[in-house]
């Protein structure tokens, strides 16, 4: 087996000008110069975003405020409970009931009869009150 013997930059023959042959810088100590200097950047860019945000996060609401709170009710009563909860704190200053069943339905029927919260309660019953989502026909 025989080595084959690769000329060394010492075993290089001096230029023109009379001095030797320099190392060329390596790319790779570039190329880590680089991404340091856009991971720096990236840092710096985000400090303010996420070390110092201008909005606290706990404080943000998923809802804003509406000109009404409409609920369409049914047989899932926590629902009416729900948006007065959200009009007393002050996301509409109305609510708007249907009722379904009418003056069978007890509970809402006090609560459509009776005024009790400083907004508005205003109810109704649908027509039809229940209504088939697949056909789109009423069900009584």
């Amino acid at each position: 087996m025989t080595r084959r013997h690769r000329a060394s930059r010492q075993d290089a023959p001096e230029n023109s000008g009379g001095s030797t042959l320099t190392r060329p810088r390596p790319r790779r100590r570039r190329w880590l110069a680089v991404l340091v200097l856009v991971a720096c950047a990236f840092i710096a860019a985000g400090f303010p975003v996420y070390v110092a945000p201008q909005i606290e996060i706990e404080n943000l609401s998923p809802y804003r405020r509406a000109d009404a709170i409409f609920v369409l009710g049914g047989a899932i009563y926590e629902r009416y409970p729900y948006a007065l909860e959200l009009a007393l704190e002050g996301f509409a200053p109305e609510v708007v009931v249907s009722n379904p069943n009418g003056a069978k339905d007890v509970w809402l029927t006090d609560l459509c009869d009776h005024p009790r919260y400083e907004f508005p309660v205003t109810c109704f019953e649908p027509d039809p009150p229940v209504v088939c989502h697949e056909h789109g026909t009423s069900l009584i």
